[in-house]
């Protein structure tokens, strides 16, 4: 059991609840606690079925490389046996686990390999809700888990055109609760780095009326990321970013934080995101083609 690499449920024991079975796997000594926890589409043994791996001869290596990716990509974040079971028990954030799904191969006839389908979202140990792929980049931006993404945008002189941007965060971000009559007001500052790396337009980012605009660009549409993560969790009524963490500043005692009722009180939550980027365009070459008169 130690080789285990990764645990399936279907998506309907997700929402009748794992309690009992998240319990026993913790107790296991057999498996190790960062075995990724997810759930699937339909029935799991049916996952298992149509998953055929065609350049991996090794399934166990497989799923390996798939699961890692959190490393390096945004379509997805580190959902490890360890970390579900224990923000099942806690009372300061809310678990979530990958959600899977199996795409057919265009070019081979019964052949299907895993895919992302965003992050399934739990309430104690029962699936309540689901956060889909395009607002996994706010989950990461928030929880500080963002390696590598890339975002297009239109050029700031010419809409018709388009422009790609790569983002990585610099530091974690910094968090400020306060609550006011049941209200958590939270505050979230949120740090990246963004290098333009395409331009399909002939606007000189080097000029710094550009650059600026630009980044003002980057910089609201990261926010609109967060917020509409932040908007969707409080929707569901799951603190997934573990919020509850710096809400207890306000307490001095865990009692106090008990009679707080995080868990009740989150979905009241107000948001305030502050983005703070430093943009980088200077390994790209601008032409100007000049006017024919």
């Amino acid at each position: 059991m130690s080789h285990v690499k990764l645990i399936v449920y279907s998506e309907e024991l997700a929402r009748s609840g794992l309690s009992g079975h998240i319990n026993n796997l913790a107790n296991n000594t057999q498996i190790r606690p960062k075995t990724t926890v997810s759930v699937c589409r339909g029935k799991a043994e049916d996952f298992f079925k149509e998953v055929t791996p065609i350049l991996e001869v090794s399934p166990a290596r497989y799923y390996d490389l798939i699961l890692s990716s959190f490393n390096y990509t945004s379509e997805t974040a580190n959902t490890e046996l360890i970390n579900f079971y224990t923000a099942t028990q806690s009372i300061e954030r809310e678990a979530f686990t990958i959600l899977l799904k199996t795409t057919k191969n265009g070019d081979e006839k019964g052949s299907s390999n895993v895919s992302f389908d965003g992050l399934a979202v739990f309430k104690g140990n029962k699936m309540v809700g689901e956060i889909v792929p395009s607002l996994v980049r706010g989950h990461l931006l928030v929880s500080g888990g963002l390696q590598d993404l890339t975002i297009t945008l239109p050029d700031v002189q010419d809409t018709e055109k388009t422009l790609t941007v790569n983002i990585k965060q610099s530091k974690s971000p910094k968090f400020d609760v306060k609550i006011e009559k049941n209200i958590p007001k939270i505050k979230i500052d949120v740090y990246i780095n963004a290098r333009l790396r395409s331009v399909s337009s002939t606007t000189d980012y080097l000029e710094s009326e550009n650059k600026y605009a630009l980044n003002e660009e980057i910089k609201e549409n990261i926010k609109l990321a967060v917020l509409d993560y932040l908007n969707k969790i409080k929707e569901l009524d799951s603190d997934i970013a573990a919020l509850g963490r710096f809400a207890k500043k306000n307490v001095l005692t865990h009692k106090e934080f008990e009679e707080l009722d995080w868990p009740s009180i989150f979905k009241n939550s107000e948001f305030e995101i502050n983005v703070h980027s430093e943009l980088n365009v200077y390994q790209i070459i601008f032409h100007k083609i000049p006017q024919k008169e």
